[in-house]
Formats: structure tokens, C-alpha cells, sequence
């Protein structure tokens, strides 16, 4: 009787011990994801250490982390050529969950595929702020009896030459400018120099 009560009580804080650990973030330079066959510029992993949310009374009902976004990060939505968030989870059995990415909820719910189990397209989204923050905050809200989050990927490409404050390029009416100065100081300093 004992041992059966042990192993319930075992049951019921284990999934939730998940939520104690910290979840680990690494971050990559020129992704390869199977999913579709590309490499992405800047990629954010967060493992989500196998983390158990459900409807079920002994589950939390949500979970949430963060992805950071490139240092100095300033891009405007147009710079970004294309960006997905895929997210991989387990035991996913129905379409009652609810998906919240950067403060927005018009995201579809999580799906039960084998390989790429969500991707959510970020590519246009023009929301303010969204791309500026310094991360995108996700969470997840569990519409079913309970499934496992595993791990999280912010893949992007983007412009990388226009994501600080100073301009990638001179405009080309300055350039003629300072072309011009130039040419004039070279010719000067060689009519001193004779």
C-alpha cells in the first residue's frame, strides 16, 4: 500500500518538477533545419526540457520562454526576409491549444506532424515593436488533457547590413559629394606639391 501511494505521489510531482528547471537558450549563426531544407541566418534553440502543460488538474494550463533576438537588433519588418518560429511537441492529439508569439494570439493552434510538428511563419508580421524588443516572448496555453513540450526554434533571415543604427550604404547623392572632395584635395595637394 505503500509503495502504491509512494508512486501516485511520484506521478503527480514529476511532470511538474519539469517547470523548476531552467530552460537553456543557445543561439546559431547560419542554420541548417531539416524541416525545410534551408539556413537561416540567426537561429534562437530553447529547449523546453520536456515540459508536460495540460487541462489535467496536476499540470499547469500554460508555459512560456523567450527567444532572444540578435544584439543591437533594429531591422524594420520589410528587412527580414523570412522568419519561422517551430516549435516541437509531443502527444499533441487535438487543435484546442492556443498559441500566443510577441503579445499576439492569431497563431493556430499546435499540430500533431512527425517532422516539423509546428511552424509558425513570421516573415510579415508588422506589429511594433515586435522585432525590437531584444526577444519574442511565446506561450503556449494547453487546450487538452496534457501533452509535452520539447524545444523551440526562432530561425530568421534578414538584412543584416541595415539591423544597426548607422546605414549600411551612403546615399548615392553623398557619395558623388565625397567623391568630389576627394578628386579636389588630390589635385590640390599635387599642384603644391610642383
Amino acid at each position: 500500500m505503500g509503495v502504491k501511494l509512494l508512486m501516485i505521489l511520484l506521478m503527480a510531482i514529476l511532470p511538474l518538477s519539469a517547470f523548476a528547471l531552467p530552460f537553456t537558450e543557445t543561439v546559431h549563426q547560419n542554420w541548417f533545419f531539416l524541416g525545410d531544407f534551408h539556413t537561416y541566418d540567426y537561429a534562437s534553440l530553447v529547449n523546453l526540457e520536456h515540459s508536460w502543460i495540460g487541462t489535467s488538474s496536476q499540470l499547469p494550463n500554460s508555459l512560456d520562454w523567450s527567444h532572444t533576438l540578435p544584439d543591437g537588433f533594429q531591422v524594420p519588418p520589410y528587412e527580414i526576409s523570412r522568419a519561422r518560429l517551430w516549435i516541437d511537441a509531443c502527444y499533441v492529439g487535438n487543435d484546442n491549444n492556443l498559441v500566443e508569439i510577441g503579445g499576439m494570439m492569431e497563431w493556430d493552434a499546435l499540430n500533431n506532424r512527425w517532422l516539423d510538428n509546428s511552424i509558425f511563419n513570421l516573415t510579415n508580421v508588422e506589429q511594433p515593436g515586435f522585432w525590437n524588443d531584444g526577444e519574442i516572448d511565446v506561450t503556449v496555453f494547453a487546450g487538452e488533457y496534457s501533452l509535452r513540450m520539447d524545444r523551440a526554434i526562432l530561425m530568421m533571415d534578414y538584412n543584416e547590413a541595415n539591423s544597426g543604427t548607422v546605414p549600411a550604404t551612403i546615399p548615392e547623392p553623398t557619395t558623388f559629394v565625397l567623391l568630389g572632395i576627394g578628386l579636389a584635395g588630390a589635385t590640390i595637394s599635387r599642384f603644391r606639391k610642383r
